[in-house]
């Protein structure tokens, strides 16, 4: 059995395989096109890492595992030769499509298709509670996501941290209703949140008067800022084996939560929300939206030469039930497959040969 640090490496690398172009706005209009041609359980991102890891991916195929007998034997078989303790880590929603004990949330970590070997991964463990291993990535993902937009964003002059000290700013109150319009389950804790964010811009390196001018002095002031953020993210979580389902298994400090799901709505307020961004993101839209609609009827008229040889055996009768799963819309997931492994500078390139403009 690997170790924990082993463990968090595989997973951390392989977490963000099944995005799909265009992030994720890419990921909510092919999770709809899905759904709308037949598969109820749709497109998400977390699913297909975990379909690419176990389905997928070409891999040695020595040795698979009877999810029944949970007995190894040799096989040649499609998929990474993971441990279950890998796969696990990997599965930051432990459950299928619709599944979600939060029903404000609709996220899920597998398909009908891959069910079974999810229910051989997650044998004799707690329905809703992720592993240590994915709840450790899952905090460093969002610490990295909230500190390295900020720093990226901030140079390009698009997040104006240092406009929002003091709580009388137009700037602050706008932010501050973003937030809350953006996040009203968070409205009972305002007065927390709000500390977080003063605790953030008190300790930032630049304010309106002493204005970062990306010399080499300020770089290292901006990144010692980040650096210390990261040191006290990285020392806010606790493993607590104490607790009982459906709590996490690990603890980490509300303070440093709640600075990180600040850290977090800048780049909603300033950037994802940002009207400049809706022109693209829609030609973004139409692009998949054109490119999966097309390919699906391409494959029911049997216009296979469409697509790569890796994908038309996918199609292969013998290979649909295994690889895709049953019923009549296994054709479904292959394109969806096939879109989201796609590139952005592909999706755009297929669209516009399929509109004829290419």
């Amino acid at each position: 059995m690997p170790d924990l640090p082993d463990v968090a490496e595989a997973a951390a690398l392989a977490h963000d395989l099944g995005h799909p172009p265009f992030g994720h706005a890419g990921e909510r209009e092919l999770n709809r096109l899905v759904q709308d041609a037949g598969l109820t359980d749709g497109f998400e991102g977390n699913a297909q890492s975990f379909r690419i890891l176990t389905k997928l991916a070409a891999g040695d195929g020595l040795t698979t595992v009877d999810p029944h007998t949970d007995q190894e034997y040799e096989d040649s078989v499609a998929g990474l030769n993971w441990s279950r303790q890998c796969l696990d880590a990997v599965m930051k929603y432990p459950w299928g499509h619709g599944k979600n004990p939060n029903p404000k949330e609709e996220k899920w970590g597998f398909y009908d298709s891959e069910r079974e070997v999810a229910e051989w991964v997650r044998k004799g463990k707690p329905a809703f509670r992720r592993s240590l291993g994915a709840e450790i990535i899952d905090w460093a993902d969002d610490i990295t996501y909230a500190i390295h937009d900020l720093l990226d964003f901030f140079r390009a002059g698009s997040i104006p941290i240092e406009r929002l000290r003091g709580n009388l700013s137009v700037e602050y109150l706008e932010f501050m209703n973003g937030v809350f319009r953006r996040r009203p389950d968070w409205t009972s804790s305002k007065k927390e949140y709000k500390n977080a964010l003063s605790g953030l811009v008190e300790n930032f390196p630049f304010t309106e008067r002493v204005r970062f001018v990306d010399s080499s002095e300020h770089r290292r002031l901006l990144y010692q800022f980040a650096t210390d953020r990261i040191r006290t993210y990285v020392d806010a979580i606790k493993c607590d084996s104490s607790v009982t389902e459906p709590e996490p298994a690990v603890k980490i400090e509300r303070s440093a939560r709640r600075q990180v799901d600040i850290l977090k709505q800048f780049t909603w307020h300033y950037i994802i929300e940002k009207p400049e961004l809706a022109l693209p993101q829609a030609g973004q839209r139409k692009a998949i939206r054109t490119v999966f609609r097309k390919l699906l009827l391409a494959v029911r008229r049997k216009e296979m030469h469409l697509f790569p040889t890796a994908i038309q055996d996918g199609f292969r009768e013998s290979e649909v039930e295994k690889f895709f799963g049953r019923g009549r819309n296994s054709e479904v997931r292959v394109v969806a497959d096939y879109v989201a492994g796609m590139t952005e500078k592909e999706v755009i390139r297929i669209f516009r040969t399929l509109e004829g403009s290419g």
